[in-house]
């Protein structure tokens, strides 16, 4: 099909908003560009963007990393611009990793690759450390958390004991859900005040407890597994929010994301975090203009090329599905047919643009995210990383996507303002390479979808998968955290 000025990745992205998809990617999983990461930055930067929100919902943070041996400096964007709150958070953490620093002992007898903790015994200097962080980052992520819990928690609460009753678990596993229950409505209680508990640190132990217990089986998938009955047991591939196991990822999240960011503390090859100078650099929000028209002389020839027949059915029903997606996101189409607006680039995009456009900056090649990224800005990453290295620019990567299409998605420019102004008619730039790999991408799912409504397989949509993933606890025994969360329980039935 020869290009139009109409031809555009967001027109091929808002073409194929209304296909049903619920595959979501990560890009760390298989054959990523970090076999050896010694240090876990990626961990590392996801669990720093995640604890930058503070909001129920609609905010997503990205954050980059540029460390040498006497400085670090952080970049945050954001898919709005990044609060003033946030930097100064994000300063607050790291004071509070240079107290914890120093009650920290070295053991020399441990490598200095070594990144586990080098006194696994701890002192009351360290704990009264560690709670002091954890009540930092969970105050300022508390309607969060609670928006999370209350999103799944009440539900399950509901069918918990004739759950239970049905499994008919083991001695072990039984132990582990009667536990559970009771801790599950000892934090209903705590977040029932949309502020912080005056009792935030009972409300940590709780769920420490709680990770501790679940840490050997949270991940399994055997058939036998408890959590795997549970979600058998009441259809959880139906009904997700029923689904134990979904709701103990996202309670215990936050929980591992504070352990990863505590390692700093007592990483040698993180000292720069503490040791030298540190910095947050707040990166502006970057903003698109959108303006697409949907009608059937300027969708057929982008859906059936030139020589393929022109089939109105197929176009309407597609067009029928963009509609639909705009009403659900609020968008009001111009006489139908008219996708008109100013938007804000997404935060992973941003942050890609503003590095190729400081190339005096040497971040590390993975980008942080608060949640995968949508199927927008991963095609921009792929599209960009295929032609990365003609432009002498190294690659970027983010943890992976979830696939969703969003029509407010507008692609950034790469290139500074002033350069792009320089550039002589018909030379090919990054921007306009990028655009084209994103197009010739876009074009050959929207060839998929094209033949998905034209043998008219429909259906309700299956539902996407969480965005957000949480990692095993490997520094609490299962056995100990029974014993914490037996103590709590007892002495919460005799108050």
């Amino acid at each position: 099909m020869p290009p139009s000025q109409n031809t555009t990745p967001e027109l091929y992205l808002s073409l194929l908003s209304g296909r049903h998809s619920d595959v979501s990617h990560l890009s760390t999983e298989q054959c990523h560009p970090f076999p050896n990461d010694p240090d876990r930055l990626m961990d590392l930067l996801d669990a720093l963007a995640a604890v930058c929100i503070r909001k129920e919902k609609g905010e997503v943070f990205f954050v980059s990393l540029a460390m040498d041996l006497k400085a670090v400096t952080l970049y945050v964007s954001s898919n709005k611009s990044v609060p003033a709150t946030v930097i100064s958070h994000l300063h607050k953490i790291q004071g509070q990793l240079k107290e914890l620093r120093k009650v920290v002992e070295p053991n020399p007898s441990i490598p200095a690759d070594n990144e586990t903790s080098p006194d696994p015994n701890k002192t009351q200097s360290r704990t009264d450390g560690e709670l002091e962080l954890q009540k930092t980052i969970y105050e300022h992520s508390y309607s969060k958390l609670r928006r999370r819990f209350f999103k799944r928690a009440p539900a399950i609460l509901a069918i918990y004991k004739t759950t239970v009753k049905s499994l008919q678990a083991n001695d072990k596993d039984a132990e582990r859900l009667h536990l559970t229950h009771w801790a599950l409505e000892h934090i209903q209680g705590l977040l029932q005040n949309d502020r912080p508990p005056c009792s935030l640190t009972d409300l940590i132990e709780t769920i420490d407890g709680m990770s501790a217990v679940w840490r050997d089986c949270l991940n399994a998938a055997g058939s036998e597994d408890i959590l795997t009955r549970w979600d058998n047991l009441i259809y959880a591939d139906r009904i997700r929010k029923l689904s134990l196991r979904r709701l103990l990822k996202k309670l215990f999240t936050l929980h591992h994301h504070i352990r990863t960011i505590t390692r700093i503390a007592w990483s040698r090859r993180l000292s720069p975090f503490l040791e030298g100078q540190f910095d947050v650099v707040s990166v502006p929000a970057a903003r698109g203009d959108i303006s697409i028209t949907f009608s059937q002389q300027d969708v057929l020839p982008v859906i059936f090329p030139l020589g393929e027949q022109k089939e109105l059915l197929v176009c309407d029903e597609l067009l029928k599905r963009l509609r639909e997606k705009a009403t659900n996101e609020g968008i009001e189409l111009k006489n139908g047919t008219k996708l008109s607006m100013k938007t804000v680039v997404h935060a992973e995009s941003t942050l890609l643009a503003y590095h190729l456009q400081h190339l005096d900056i040497n971040p590390y090649h993975y980008f942080g995210g608060s949640k995968l990224s949508c199927h927008g800005c991963a095609t921009l990453f792929s599209s960009f990383n295929l032609v990365a290295e003609s432009f002498h620019h190294p690659q970027f990567f983010t943890k992976g996507c979830h696939n969703k299409i969003y029509l407010r998605w507008s692609c950034p420019s790469l290139l500074p303002l002033e350069q792009s102004k320089r550039l002589q008619p018909g030379t090919p730039s990054l921007d306009t390479e990028v655009r084209k790999k994103m197009i010739a991408a876009l074009s050959t799912e929207l060839s998929a979808y094209v033949n998905e409504l034209r043998a008219v397989v429909e259906g309700p949509s299956r539902p996407q998968l969480d965005s957000t993933t949480a990692s095993g606890d490997s520094r609490e025994s299962a056995k100990e955290g029974r014993r914490l969360l037996k103590v709590r329980m007892e002495a919460g039935m005799c108050e």
